[in-house]
């Protein structure tokens, strides 16, 4: 609706232009009605208004004065005049003070409508034209944004070798001669990467970057998106009494935010103090080697004072062997608590960040593929070992690895659930008794004669279902447990035959060293 103010100091015609024009029909609206021009001039002062209709001739301040008024200080505010009559002159002045229409008294009922329509015509069209410009100024300056932020992501990564080039632009952005440290932050949407809503996964870094300019709003600042999990804070040391402990302050501050309002979580490293933007590589590098040994569930931020760890990387075979058979037999709690203890040797080893996703997309993939051999229909297993490729290699922290690889894990362990329940109530029934009865004397004719079957064909149809034969599985589930049982300091390997329903130690040998790839001796040694 457009909003007209009406000015005259007749009531009796203020009245009559009130009550006799339709203006809902011209979409307007009467706001405020004044007896005379300083009235007016006073609700001009505080109130917007599209259009003025004001008599020409009023005591104290006349219409051509409050249009002059308008002209001043309201250019977007058109005014119409009214008259008792027509006079040449009135209207030169009325023209000379920026007067849209000029209507006479006695002719407002037909006249004014039309002057109002071609008004409204002529605002409609400037705010247009205004749009247009704003919308033309937005763009160029996001477009100004996204080469400054190419500029930096370029810098960043040595990928600019002018140095006049370079020079050029910090000067340019007025950049040249500042001190500034680094800040990395990557982000981890915490839900499964399999399930639906992880397709929008990033549709709320926005809102991270918000929080972002909050807490930073007082400081000199630039975020650069450098990829699509990774960002980057180029935070510039104008104030003197900036320290280290404060950014710290400030980025626990980001943390709380992002951990109370979003599904994600965020790991941030800090380089070193540095001179001359046009190092940023040196300081984007230092920042990120910090973030790569991140790794803690409440430690979110790490100093660049990562010093490489010199001791040889513990030998860990033992705990992903311990994973794998965890994502097929254990629960979410004990994978868990599994993966905390790999990561820990990571973080405590001198492996790369590069190695250990390699180690864990080795781990993974194979333990998909172990799921080939079964009829599996509902899980597309290729399209899925590329998620887990995709997802372990966009991360830059041991903890962003870690939390990819806990809902890795406890999605095998469904895959192998569901596996499990999908199969005929006879094998289901004889893996059941397997884990009950494994410490003792059995085998594939026990078995069969507990579930009331023909052997053979129990063979048949187990070695169907789950591309082992029924003794295989018997034998590797008693190894399982028989490598849980020698890591206690006082078992003796023949007594752990024994527990495991294996009272032959020659043939208890021959069986671990077949599914382990090591005697029972070695295993108990590492």
């Amino acid at each position: 609706m457009f909003k007209i103010l009406i000015v005259d100091d007749e009531r009796h015609i203020r009245n009559g232009i009130i009550s006799i024009i339709d203006w809902n029909s011209m979409e307007c609206e009467v706001i405020k009605d004044c007896a005379n021009g300083l009235e007016a001039v006073e609700y001009l002062k505080n109130n917007e208004v599209d259009i003025v209709i004001c008599d020409i001739k009023m005591p104290g301040m006349n219409g051509l004065e409050v249009a002059e008024y308008v002209k001043l200080n309201m250019p977007k505010t058109k005014v119409i005049l009214l008259t008792a009559y027509s006079d040449f002159n009135n209207a030169q002045l009325a023209i000379k003070h920026n007067v849209s229409e000029y209507v006479v008294k006695t002719e407002f009922i037909d006249e004014l409508p039309s002057a109002i329509e071609k008004v409204k015509k002529v605002i409609i069209e400037q705010r247009e034209k205004e749009n247009n410009v704003e919308v033309l100024r937005m763009i160029l300056n996001e477009k100004q944004q996204d080469l400054k932020y190419k500029f930096f992501t370029e810098l960043a990564e040595d990928m600019l070798t002018d140095k006049e080039e370079i020079k050029e632009k910090l000067q340019e952005y007025k950049l040249h001669n500042k001190s500034y440290c680094v800040i990395n932050y990557e982000t981890t949407l915490l839900t499964s990467f399999f399930s639906s809503e992880y397709n929008h996964e990033y549709r709320d870094i926005k809102v991270i970057n918000n929080f972002i300019n909050m807490v930073f709003k007082d400081y000199e600042y630039n975020i650069v998106k450098m990829h699509r999990n990774l960002g980057m804070i180029i935070l510039y040391w104008n104030d003197t009494n900036l320290q280290v402990s404060k950014v710290e302050m400030l980025l626990k501050d980001v943390n709380n935010m992002v951990n109370q309002f979003t599904n994600y979580s965020i790991k941030f490293s800090i380089s070193d103090k540095h001179e001359g933007v046009e190092n940023l590589s040196k300081a984007y590098k230092e920042a990120l080697l910090a973030l790569s040994k991140v790794y803690s569930s409440n430690a979110k931020f790490y100093l660049n004072t990562y010093k490489k760890q010199d001791d040889i990387f513990t030998n860990n075979s033992e705990s992903v062997e311990d994973l794998k058979s965890l994502m097929n037999y254990g629960s979410l709690e004990e994978i868990e608590k599994s993966l905390v203890n790999i990561f820990k040797s990571f973080s405590n080893s001198s492996l790369s960040l590069e190695q250990v996703k390699t180690k864990m997309i080795l781990l993974f993939s194979a333990s998909l593929a172990a799921f080939e051999n079964y009829n599996i229909v509902q899980h597309n297993l290729k399209e899925q070992e590329t998620i887990i490729y995709q997802k372990i290699n966009e991360s830059k922290s041991l903890q962003s690895i870690f939390e990819v690889s806990l809902f890795i894990a406890e999605h095998i362990l469904d895959i192998s659930k569901n596996n499990e329940s999908s199969k005929s109530l006879i094998v289901r029934e004889a893996n059941k008794y397997i884990r009950e009865n494994y410490n003792k004397n059995i085998s594939l004719n026990t078995i069969a004669g507990y579930l009331h079957v023909n052997n053979s064909y129990l063979s048949r149809l187990y070695k169907k279902e789950t591309g082992d034969t029924l003794v295989e599985a018997l034998n590797r589930y008693r190894i399982e447990i028989a490598k849980k049982l020698l890591k206690r300091p006082s078992s003796k390997i023949f007594e752990v035959g024994i527990e495991v329903g294996i009272e032959d130690p020659a043939y208890f040998t021959h069986v671990f060293t077949k599914y382990c790839g090591c005697s029972p001796k070695e295993y108990k040694s590492k």
